[in-house]
C-alpha cells in the first residue's frame, strides 16, 4: 500500500518538472519578493518521537535570510512549491502509519484500505503541481505533455485559475487562492457543468500541516472529508461522512485536535499508533 505514496509524489514531481525546465528567470521573485515561509525543519537534532521529518530544503540563493529556501526543480514562491512541501511532507507522515501498519498486517490490512482515501486523493490535484509560473505559455507546455486540451490558464493576484480537457474528453477547472505568507492555497475544482469535485485546503501550522479535503461520495450521496494534522511529534488522519462544505482552516491555529471529530481516526505518536473507529480504540 504505501507504495502508492510514492507513486503520487512521482506523478506530482514530473508535472513540476516538465513546467520548471521552461520557466523564465523572469517568473521567480526577486531579493525583495514573497518567499515562501521557511519548510518543515529536518529532526536531525535528533527526533525520537517518530514524527514527521522532512528532507533539508534546498536553499535559495534569493533568500538571503536563510529561513526559507525552495525546494530543487520548483520556482520559488509559487503554489506549486508550497504544495510539493505539504505533499513531500504528507507523504513521510503517512509512510510512518503503513510502516506501522505492516508490523501487524494480519490485523490491520483492512486499516490500510481505511487509509487508502487519504493516500489517492492527491492524485485528482496533480495540475495543482504545475503552478510554476504566471506565464500561461508554461503551464499549457506541461499539460500538453501529459495530452491535457483546450488549456487556458491566468493570474490575477495571488489566484490562478486553470480550466483543461483531460484529454479524455473530460472538462475541469481548478482555482486555487494562494496565501504565500502562510504557506498554504485553498483550491477548488469543478467539472464541466460547474459542479463541484473537490475542495482542498492546506495550511503550515507551527512545525506541522493542516489540511482538509472535501469531495463528492457518489455511493452515498453525501460528501467525504478527509482532515489532517502532522508536525515533528504527532500525525493524525481523520474521516468522515458530511452533508456541508466545511469553513476555512487558511489562517487557523488548529492542532491534533482538529481531527477529533471524525468517524475514523489515526493518531500515532513515538511507535505507538491508535485508531478509532465509531468510537472503538485500538492501539499497535
Amino acid at each position: 500500500m504505501k507504495k502508492l505514496i510514492s507513486i503520487i509524489a512521482v506523478l506530482a514531481l514530473l508535472f513540476a518538472f516538465f513546467a520548471g525546465c521552461t520557466v523564465k528567470k523572469s517568473d521567480k521573485p526577486n531579493d525583495n519578493g514573497n518567499q515562501t515561509p521557511s519548510a518543515m525543519q529536518s529532526s536531525s537534532q535528533g527526533n525520537n518521537n517518530g514524527g514527521v521529518s522532512t528532507p533539508e530544503p534546498t536553499e535559495d540563493p534569493g533568500n538571503s535570510s536563510g529561513n526559507g529556501g525552495s525546494l530543487s526543480g520548483y520556482a520559488a514562491g509559487t503554489p506549486s512549491e508550497s504544495y510539493a512541501k505539504y505533499l513531500e511532507a504528507k507523504s513521510v507522515a503517512t509512510e510512518k502509519i503503513y510502516d506501522k501498519l505492516d508490523e501487524n498486517s494480519d490485523e490491520t490490512w483492512m486499516l490500510s484500505l481505511t487509509l487508502l482515501p487519504i493516500t489517492m486523493v492527491d492524485l485528482a490535484l496533480i495540475p495543482l503541481s504545475v503552478f510554476t509560473s504566471t506565464d500561461p505559455a508554461v503551464i499549457t507546455g506541461a499539460l500538453e505533455f501529459f495530452a491535457y486540451t483546450d488549456i487556458d490558464f491566468h493570474v490575477s493576484g495571488n489566484t490562478y485559475t486553470l480550466t483543461y480537457d483531460d484529454g479524455n474528453g473530460e472538462k475541469s477547472s481548478l482555482v486555487c487562492d494562494f496565501y504565500p505568507d502562510q504557506n498554504a492555497a485553498s483550491c477548488t475544482m469543478q467539472d464541466g457543468n460547474g459542479a463541484e469535485v473537490m475542495f482542498f485546503e492546506f495550511v503550515e501550522s507551527g512545525s506541522g500541516y493542516l489540511s482538509q479535503y472535501y469531495y463528492p461520495d457518489d455511493s452515498t450521496g453525501g460528501y467525504t472529508m478527509l482532515k489532517s494534522y502532522f508536525d515533528n511529534n504527532i500525525i493524525t488522519y481523520g474521516i468522515k461522512a458530511v452533508d456541508t462544505k466545511p469553513a476555512t482552516i487558511i489562517g487557523g491555529r488548529q492542532g491534533a485536535d482538529f481531527v477529533n471529530d471524525c468517524d475514523t481516526v489515526f493518531i500515532m505518536e513515538g511507535d505507538t499508533l491508535t485508531v478509532i473507529e465509531e468510537g472503538v480504540e485500538t492501539v499497535y
